[in-house]
């Protein structure tokens, strides 16, 4: 009997967590004001006051993404703007493929290739001439009012720029970040992320992020337009290249030298391509959790909960249906209603909510299904996420092993 009453109890936490979870969701989505600005905005009728803008891209190893994404830059909706493609050392075609790029048509925007010729010398100093070197060096080259940098894995919808620029001219901002629609081939790692980015979207603060006062910072390098002058002001990637997320690293370094940011967490801007299937999901889900926990100073204890609530909402329904349908109790009855009917009720919130989440970030809806199996894998992401940054202290990112730490000058 006590044993019975004791799982009904947990049945009920795990739904009233479950329940929880939902409304502490459609709060959040509800206080993305910029998010429905941004979305709603209508095309200005005339482009012509609006700046020249130098969109860069860093490249290592790009060769499946450097083509598309190229090609999405030069149909975007904007009269002004150039772009500077910086190489950071690839060894397969990525430079070859630009340069067939550059040549191969008759472009009407300035497209150019720069190559980090610099020699690394050692492990450590690779990273420090990696990803935020190149962002530097391009942005070193670019001639526009405005630098937005973008990942070579991105393909960006023809509005985004125009969007961007006309919100963060609007709110007189210095520097603006969105979010994208991510495409993983494979079934597993889709579901791991659908799982795992709204598990984070809800551990984060976004209000906090978007407060000019509170030390709370974040960024996606895939997108971040940035005011030239305000860049340069912060001594831009430059200051902050010895750190393995240079995208929120630098969000924290800006805000501390007063550069007005805004984050929109929950935009379709553009699509990523950053992951090949669930070992490069997992993989880079860990860094992420790792290292921007480090960076927002997220406790140890963090951890733990979001761990907890893996379990709760996604995994344990699974575990209590089962246990229902094949003990005795299942059909005992909590508050009126049976065990089993408990468990089937928060399996079903948990597949539907999924479903929504999946449909927001327009991806297919069937998957939801297999959601508490991606609550599983999240559980293992976010221990791996502690081990890295708690016990190991670096990870090993593009082949180079990054220190995880918690400093940001």
């Amino acid at each position: 009997m006590a044993g019975g009453w004791m799982l009904g109890i947990a049945s009920l936490t795990g739904l009233a967590a479950t329940l929880a979870v939902v409304v502490g969701l459609l709060i959040r989505v509800s206080s993305l004001s910029a998010d429905r600005e941004f979305r709603a905005m209508a095309r200005p009728a005339n482009l012509d006051d609006f700046p020249l803008v130098t969109i860069v891209v860093p490249a290592r190893n790009e060769e499946h993404n450097i083509g598309s994404c190229l090609e999405s830059l030069l149909a975007l909706d904007y009269p002004r703007f150039e772009i500077l493609v910086v190489d950071d050392h690839s060894t397969d075609r990525t430079a070859e493929i630009v340069r067939e790029t550059i040549g191969g048509r008759a472009l009407t925007k300035d497209m150019r290739l720069i190559l980090c010729d610099d020699d690394p010398g050692g492990r450590e100093a690779a990273w420090i001439c990696g990803k935020s070197h190149a962002l530097w060096r391009g942005a070193q080259e670019a001639k526009g009012a405005w630098i937005l940098f973008v990942d070579a894995d991105t393909r960006q919808k023809p509005d985004t720029l125009w969007r961007a620029l006309a919100l963060a001219r609007r709110h007189d901002l210095g520097a603006l970040s969105l979010t994208g629609v991510s495409v993983i081939p494979g079934i597993w790692g889709e579901v791991l992320e659908a799982v795992v980015y709204p598990a984070i979207f809800l551990a984060i603060s976004w209000r906090r992020v978007n407060d000019p006062d509170d030390p709370a910072a974040w960024m996606n390098g895939q997108f971040v337009l940035y005011e030239r002058a305000a860049y340069f002001s912060v001594d831009g990637h430059h200051a902050v290249s010895g750190f393995a997320s240079d995208d929120t690293a630098l969000a924290i370094h800006s805000k501390k030298r007063h550069v007005r940011l805004l984050f929109l967490p929950v935009t379709s801007a553009y699509e990523s391509r950053d992951y090949a299937g669930l070992k490069e999901t997992f993989r880079g889900w860990v860094r992420r959790l790792a290292v921007g926990g480090a960076r927002l100073r997220l406790p140890r204890r963090s951890y733990a909960i979001e761990a907890g609530a893996l379990f709760a909402v996604g995994v344990w329904p699974v575990l209590a249906l089962a246990a229902g349908l094949m003990g005795s109790f299942g059909g005992r009855p909590i508050l009126g209603v049976s065990f089993s009917a408990w468990a089937l009720t928060q399996l079903g919130i948990v597949i539907l909510v999924q479903g929504i989440s999946r449909a927001m970030m327009q991806k297919p809806a069937w998957p939801a299904v297999l959601a508490p199996l991606g609550a599983a894998l999240g559980i293992g992401v976010v221990v791996m996420g502690y081990r890295v940054r708690f016990v190991k202290r670096s990870i090993e990112y593009r082949g180079r092993a990054v220190a995880v730490n918690d400093e940001v000058d």
